[in-house]
């Protein structure tokens, strides 16, 4: 495996032949063979020297999609996670946690404390019981000294009323001297420093704020556009392969370098391309947090944040399956690059 994979047909031919008859049908525990890792090296005569293999397919797709089966397997789980946390966790927390450590618990433990003390409890209500008439007793008492003195209130509040009434022209003149004070002292500070904030914004802070999304635009028109020429590029390149083969009659071109440009030209449109489009949206997360910066200061910051939260929310569920389906899809990729070299294992 290791000459087949070093590309020395010498070392290969050597121990495939008599007298060491090596067996190139061994099998790596990660699926590997001595043709299969000839052919990933691209050493087209050691492919063509050794013998069709269709081996080890399913350990190779398995060691391939290693990683992306286990991340497939974690964005399962956090998708689980957070359904399970707002499905679940929360209403129970709100709905039977808190009742019954806040209300249920304790009517129990007091429940169980008065029956425990029930004596005592009995002797409690008792001497309850016979204080009762003292304490009507006592009370009626009260209600008649307060009857007696409502004359006496009523005296004392016609005096502070009178009092009141006698400051009503000075609290009236110390009105108008304080909205006198507003009108010509405060109002105006106020219309002042509206002014210069506006002069602020319009000056400072929006100019800012355009420069800031100026160059966001400007980063994603350029990075779209060389992505964009990368597809071109790749399809120019995928039609000259095809051209290629079909004047040297697959001489000079196996239909290897046939399959490689096609898996490259889906790779620039179907990866590449979208995976630029989709980092300068993200881009924008960043670029609106200057925005709000440059705009309206921590307020803006703040709201940013609020904002930010609510996305991550809406957004979590959204983001894994996509991490999903990304791993299924370079799953289902190596599986039919697999497949193809069970058709043809010379490929």
């Amino acid at each position: 495996m290791l000459a087949a994979s070093t590309g020395s047909l010498p070392i290969v031919k050597l121990l495939f032949e008599p007298p060491y008859c090596a067996n190139d049908a061994l099998v790596a525990p990660d699926g590997q063979i001595a043709l299969r890792l000839a052919s990933t090296a691209g050493h087209r005569a050691i492919v063509d020297y050794l013998p069709s293999r269709r081996a080890g397919g399913f350990r190779r797709w398995r060691t391939h999609n290693a990683i992306a089966i286990a991340r497939m397997k974690a964005a399962l789980r956090l998708i689980g996670s957070f359904i399970r946390f707002f499905i679940w966790d929360l209403p129970k927390f709100f709905v039977w946690s808190i009742p019954k450590h806040v209300v249920v618990l304790p009517l129990a433990r007091f429940c169980k404390w008065c029956w425990a003390n029930r004596k005592i409890f009995g002797c409690w209500c008792k001497h309850q019981i016979t204080e009762m008439p003292k304490r009507v007793v006592r009370a009626g008492k009260w209600v008649g000294r307060g009857v007696q003195k409502i004359p006496k209130v009523i005296k004392e509040t016609g005096k502070q009323v009178w009092k009141v009434v006698k400051k009503v022209p000075k609290a009236i003149k110390e009105t108008g001297k304080e909205l006198w004070k507003f009108g010509t002292q405060t109002l105006p500070r106020w219309i002042k420093n509206i002014a210069l904030w506006l002069w602020d914004i319009i000056t400072v802070r929006i100019p800012n704020a355009i420069v800031v999304l100026a160059k966001w635009i400007w980063s994603g028109i350029s990075s779209l556009g060389k992505a964009a020429w990368d597809v071109i590029r790749k399809v120019a390149s995928f039609l000259n392969t095809i051209l290629q083969a079909i004047v040297t009659f697959l001489r000079n071109v196996t239909l290897k370098d046939i399959w490689n440009g096609f898996c490259d030209l889906l790779r620039a449109i179907f990866i590449t391309l979208p995976r630029t489009l989709w980092s300068w949206i993200r881009r924008f997360g960043e670029v609106s947090y200057e925005i709000m910066s440059a705009l309206f200061g921590c307020f803006g910051e703040l709201l940013w944040w609020i904002f930010y939260a609510l996305k991550w929310v809406v957004l979590y569920i959204p983001s894994k399956l996509w991490v999903v389906l990304r791993s299924l899809a370079s799953s289902l990729a190596k599986g039919l690059s697999e497949l193809m070299v069970w058709f043809n294992p010379k490929l």
